[in-house]
Order: C-alpha cells, then structure tokens, then sequence
C-alpha cells in the first residue's frame, strides 16, 4: 500500500478510511507513512468445500485433535490440584491456529457460496463452537436459520447474480434480498464491492470508488439504512478486530470519519472532507479529480474551521441595522408620498 499513491486520494474521495491489503489493515493517511499500518495477521482462511472431500476430513481431524487437547488439559488443571506431580498433556500435533478458534480467539474466513457449502460449514461451526466467517454466502439467504444458529458473519456483494442449477429441483441461486434475510436471521452482513481495485473506468459500484452504491443495493433488496451503513462501517471493523479504534464515531477513537454533501447511500453524492485521526486527509475542493463537479458554494467553513455561532449571528443583525432607515426618516417619507394632508 502506497501511500503516495493517487489511488489512496481516491479512496479517501469514496469516503474509505480504513482498508485491508493482504493479512493487513491500514489507514489511508495520504501522505503520511506513521502509523500506516492498525493491525495484521487478519482473516486467516480455510477450506471445507464438497470438491475437496480429503480436505474437509483433514480440517474435521484437526478440529477434533484440538477438542481433545483441550479437554484433557482442562480435566488435567483439576487433577493437578491433588497430584502436582501429575504430567501436563501435550499438545504436539496440535494446529496452534485451530486452538485458537475452538478458544474463541479467532474467527476464521470460508470462502464459500453454495447451500450445500453453507450448511457444512454452518454444522461444522456449531459441532467445533467457533464462529466462522463467510466470504461470497450468494446462497445464504437459503439456509440463513443454521448460519445465525452457528454465529456466522457474512461477508457479500449484494449484486452478485449466480444462477440456480438446472439439475436441482429445490430453490438456489442469488437473490437481491440476500443480506437483507441474512440480516434478519442474526448474521452480522459485511458488505464489499465486486472488486478490490480503484478505477474510474465509469462501471458505477463495481470497485472500492462506489462502495456506497453496493449497499444502496442491499437496501434495495430489504435491508435497513442502519444495517446497510453499518455493512461498511462498523461491522468490517468488528471482523477485522479494529472496532475499538475505527469504525464508529466514538468517544476515545481514532476521530475518521466523512462529510458528505447529502446521503451517504445515495449515488450523486460526494465526499467533500474525510478526515483521518482528527486531520483533513481529503478535500474534494483541493484536488482535481472532482472538484470540477458540483464545486462547493463559496463561503463554506472546512471541518478545521471554528465559528461562533452567536457571534455570527450578532453580525448579520448589525449589518441589517445599517442598512435600514430610522423609524423618523421613514416616516417623513411616507408623509410626503401621501397626499399632502397631515389632518386627522
């Protein structure tokens, strides 16, 4: 990620703050390269796929070789209450990152978008007591019952279109209300673009330029405005385990946040400033890319701008003062605008 790169100018313009390259999770402080990087070692993935049946027997062993171990460590912690002298159990042939799902201390990431691929992981899920999370999940308005029993997090693009099997009698394919039944069945919905990259080669939401369109998407299929907007706010923060510091607008974090010029989710409108950790990183005005359209009025007051609000005020009072007459002089003027008879 580099960030002198015009392509992190134009995130800044989509309104995206943070982002993830790779295992790694970054601000986008155009310009600047301290404190670049939030976290790493994000989203480790895994496979349990029906075209790989040697695989998913492998992970099921690995799972299970972890249950064990923890299970005799914990009746071992009890029995060396009464025998000190008692030998811990070792954990070699142990995955050391499947410990840390069955612990809770990670989640890991299936790419999968299948009913059948859905429900294994799902029943895999709650066999193993971890929470996995699901990137593509097209079907998973399906089975959305078993993702939420499982504690699933989903990760889509709300316009992908996949076709149901002609071969199959029972209902598959995409559906528009995708998230928005996910949602509803407790399966927190992370919403992303079609792809990674930044581009203006004009295919409005199809890259991280509009990411603000796919959730229009979303809630064009059903989905809240709230869900929608936390799709691509607060909960990629919670999955990325950076929500303490981004993500939300919050006392004692890290002050990124936008301003737009109307609402978010609508396609016409534009970021004006985003602002990371407190500084104007963006400014629609300042740049080139998009300052030609719809320029802002002149006047406006930047997010560094301070104004007294009742001083303000007490100006444009004094400015109207001057420029009216004194009750005396109007007066005159009317008298002599009548016709000449000042008689009752």
């Amino acid at each position: 990620m580099d960030p002198f790169s015009k392509n992190m100018v134009l995130a800044l313009s989509a309104g995206v703050t943070t982002a993830r390259s790779g295992s790694e999770v970054a601000k986008l402080r155009a310009g600047h390269i301290d404190g670049l990087v939030l976290t790493s070692g994000v989203l480790p993935g895994l496979s349990y796929s029906k075209s790989n049946p040697s695989g998913k027997r492998t992970l099921r062993q690995k799972f299970e070789a972890a249950v064990r171990y923890l299970e005799a460590y914990a009746q071992w912690e009890i029995d060396k209450k009464s025998d000190k002298d008692l030998k811990e159990p070792s954990d070699k042939g142990v995955d050391s990152s499947i410990l840390r799902y069955v612990r809770g201390e990670a989640r890991p990431v299936f790419s999968a978008s299948t009913r059948t691929d859905l429900l294994e992981i799902a029943r895999l899920a709650q066999r193993f007591g971890f929470r996995p999370i699901i990137n593509g999940c097209q079907e998973g308005w399906i089975v959305a019952d078993e993702l939420g029993r499982a504690g699933a997090s989903a990760i889509i693009t709300a316009r992908d279109r996949s076709t149901k099997s002609e071969q199959l009698v029972r209902t598959g394919g995409s559906s528009i209300e995708n998230a928005a039944i996910l949602h509803r069945a407790g399966v927190s919905v992370t919403i992303i673009p079609g792809s990674a990259g930044i581009s203006l080669g004009g295919i409005v939401g199809r890259d991280l330029m509009h990411l603000t369109v796919e959730a229009g998407f979303a809630v064009r299929g059903g989905l809240s405005e709230k869900a929608a907007l936390d799709g691509i706010t607060i909960e990629p923060a919670r999955l990325l385990g950076v929500e303490a510091r981004v993500g939300s607008i919050e006392v004692g974090k890290d002050a990124d946040m936008i301003v737009t010029d109307g609402d978010i989710l609508h396609y016409q409108t534009f970021v004006q400033w985003a602002v990371v950790s407190g500084e104007v990183v963006y400014d629609k005005e300042a740049e080139l890319f998009f300052a030609h359209i719809r320029p802002r009025p002149e006047g406006s007051l930047s997010p560094e701008e301070r104004v007294d609000a009742g001083e303000t005020a007490d100006e444009e009072i004094e400015e109207d003062s001057d420029d009216s007459d004194p009750p005396g002089e109007s007066g005159e003027e009317a008298g002599d605008e009548g016709d000449g008879d000042s008689r009752p």
